[in-house]
């Protein structure tokens, strides 16, 4: 049994009142309500990123992909600005080992616009999937015969090379003998979130077979 001044201790102490427990209540919500905020604002941001990453790195296949084959090219058929068609020696390695007939174009597929190859006439494959969408894809022509770069710039372009020819303002005949270097300019994007990542890629190829 206590007695004296222990006595004394335990009845002079108090504990937390109510209202103080409601307001410590109140700020630990608070403080849980922008911490948990945060974490799914930085999540969202890290699943952005993510995206926008895998935008990037399949545009940047996709070119890789027609850059390597372009620049294999024999001859080219076909130099329109959004199409390019040319001649690839056993590009399918079958057992013929005859040409094979190449071409690259946009369709639509699957609600988006997607690159599309296609072999001796016959669809192949599509290079983008059904969530990355193909904004634009273009190809310019050059060649680095001198005698028909009238600017002095190094490279004749498409029209130069057109001038050179029969002035059509289609690049045929033996103007597509003239073109050796091909420039292709991508653009992809992916819609997710409300928000629309956007990815621009441009690279040069030089018809090794073609110089």
């Amino acid at each position: 049994m206590l007695k004296g001044s222990a006595m004394k201790t335990i009845r002079g102490e108090q504990g937390f009142t109510l209202m103080e427990i409601m307001v410590s209540v109140g700020i630990f919500s608070i403080v849980s309500a922008m911490l948990f905020i945060a974490f799914i604002q930085s999540t969202e941001y890290y699943n952005k990123g993510q995206r926008k990453a895998a935008v990037i790195q399949q545009a940047r296949n996709s070119m890789e992909l027609m850059s390597r084959n372009i620049r294999e090219a024999s001859s080219i058929s076909v130099a329109s600005t959004n199409t390019i068609t040319y001649v690839q020696y056993d590009y399918d390695s079958d057992s013929n080992n005859a040409d094979d007939t190449v071409k690259y174009s946009v369709e639509a597929n699957g609600g988006v616009n997607r690159i599309r190859k296609d072999v001796n006439s016959a669809f192949k494959r599509h290079l983008t999937d059904t969530v990355v969408n193909v904004n634009s894809l273009t190809f310019e022509y050059f060649s680095t015969d001198t005698n028909l770069d009238t600017n002095s710039d190094g490279l004749a372009d498409g029209t130069e090379i057109d001038t050179w020819g029969n002035g059509d303002s289609t690049l045929n005949g033996t103007e597509l003998g003239k073109i050796n270097y091909v420039k292709i300019n991508l653009t992809v994007d992916k819609t997710a979130m409300g928000e629309t990542s956007s990815t621009d890629l441009v690279t040069s190829v030089y018809l090794r077979n073609l110089r």
